[in-house]
């Protein structure tokens, strides 16, 4: 989605460049790997819901670009601080799912 209001883009310096250009740049490397289709997301939701309540994972990693090894190690980082927070507040329980017997 492009903005229709362009009447500000002058006070906000190069901002509006730079979000067009990020863009442009995210558009050609969606373009250049065709393998990262929007069905690989809908793929991930279904075996997410298809996974045994309490075996889901936190965080599910969608991605044909090469971007999900640099990932994953990031969010088993985001998982144990979460963890950990949670656990300093006492409210470590929380985050344990529970299912019906």
């Amino acid at each position: 989605m492009r903005p229709s209001d362009r009447t500000r883009d002058a006070s906000l310096g190069t901002m509006p460049l730079d979000a067009q250009n990020f863009l442009h740049g995210f558009e050609q490397a969606l373009a250049a790997n065709p393998a990262q289709n929007p069905q690989n997301v809908a793929d991930a939701i279904v075996k997410v819901i298809d996974t045994p309540a309490g075996q889901r994972p936190f965080r599910t990693i969608v991605d044909k670009m090469g971007m999900g090894g640099a990932i994953q190690p990031y969010n088993e980082q985001l998982e144990k601080l979460t963890a950990s927070i949670y656990s300093a507040f006492g409210i470590g329980h929380m985050r344990q799912l529970k299912t019906q017997q």
